[in-house]
């Protein structure tokens, strides 16, 4: 049997910090065989970085490329932290900070040099890991679903409420994911008006009452009536979802209260079009503890058991899927789904950086 040590870094459009994860993926045959989660944390984001990487696109392009630096050192000194030893960390995935993600123009950047990386830990890095789907013709995400086909076996579906939801499921064989909508940038944003990170256990937005012209304008958003493949930008949750929301002046309860209850029709909607009656669904990502949103979700779709994972799998999920990916990349397998992302062919995604 081959094991492959492998640390993966996400840092998340909710901007709640920085996930690592140090894995063990075991192989036999050149096959899968198990894995192992060897050691996990989440760092907050600095404060001056989070201010800067709420508006990226704010910034002029030397501001950026300083604001890259000045991330990427910050993912090298959590790198370093992690008090792993035998055997070593043999390869790190690092998917960097999203800034811009535009794939039908091409476009799609994440913050953080994976050459200074590989330089600083003398461990091969591998990121970028979007570009060569977009070039295929895909739009580069979600990459969730190599997660859950390889390593969560034995749900139906599988739910991410992180800064933005996205949903995967397999019909009759072929696996299809998508962006859904904003999740968490929406609900923290207006949390943060009450002086909180988020809303813990949906508390404030179980105080809220309902706008239905707030839930109107939310069901006929245009991003709404696209058909999949689709992702967002999260430029665009700021531009096109957050600012219309603000023109209603609603209070902080009512917005969330409001949302909420969007987030579970538009849910039972997506469960319709895709002819899901019934079923188990995986809910990872920190809305998985949002407790009045999951009870919101089940009481909308009563046929669908509503499974929230387990605590290192809702905090560390996305940041185990990046090392997964790394490793497919090195092994020169692809990690991205086309019938997933719309390309052309499965890709393999990424860019390798061997340290000097």
């Amino acid at each position: 049997m081959k094991s492959h040590r492998v640390l993966g870094l996400m840092s998340g459009s909710s901007l709640d910090g920085l996930d690592l994860a140090v894995c063990d993926f075991h192989y036999e045959n050149h096959q899968l065989i198990n894995w192992d989660l060897i050691e996990a944390k989440t760092t907050p984001l600095p404060y001056m970085l989070r201010e800067f990487l709420f508006e990226p696109l704010k910034l002029s392009e030397q501001d950026l490329l300083k604001l890259e630096q000045d991330l990427t050192v910050f993912f090298i000194d959590e790198i370093k932290s992690v008090n792993v030893h035998k055997p070593k960390i043999e390869l790190i995935g690092s998917h960097g900070h999203t800034v811009q993600h535009l794939p039908k123009q091409k476009i799609t950047r994440q913050l953080g040099d994976v050459r200074l990386i590989a330089e600083a830990t003398k461990i091969t890095t591998v990121g970028d890991f979007r570009q060569q789907d977009i070039i295929a013709g895909g739009v580069g995400t979600p990459m969730a679903p190599l997660a859950d086909r390889d390593l969560y076996p034995g749900f139906d579906y599988y739910l991410n409420i992180g800064g933005i939801a996205n949903i995967s499921y397999r019909q009759k064989g072929i696996w299809k994911a998508f962006d859904l909508f904003p999740a968490n940038q929406i609900l923290n944003y207006f949390a943060a008006k009450e002086g909180l990170e988020y809303d813990k256990d949906g508390d404030l937005a179980e105080e809220g009452n309902l706008s239905r012209d707030l839930l109107n304008f939310l069901l006929s958003h245009p991003y709404i009536e696209k058909l999949p493949p689709k992702s967002l930008d999260n430029n665009e949750v700021k531009t096109k979802w957050i600012q219309q929301m603000e023109s209603f002046k609603l209070s902080v309860r009512d917005y969330l209260f409001t949302y909420c209850e969007f987030f579970a029709l538009m849910l039972q909607k997506t469960f319709a079009e895709a002819g899901i009656i019934e079923g188990t669904i995986m809910v990872t990502g920190g809305g998985a503890y949002n407790k009045y949103l999951i009870d919101k979700c089940q009481a909308h779709n009563p046929k669908i058991k509503f499974s929230p994972a387990s605590d290192d799998t809702i905090n560390y999920k996305e940041a185990i899927l990046i090392a997964y990916a790394a490793l497919l990349k090195k092994l020169e397998r692809p990690n991205f789904i086309s019938s997933v992302t719309g390309a052309s062919h499965d890709v393999i995604g990424g860019h390798i950086e061997n340290p000097k």
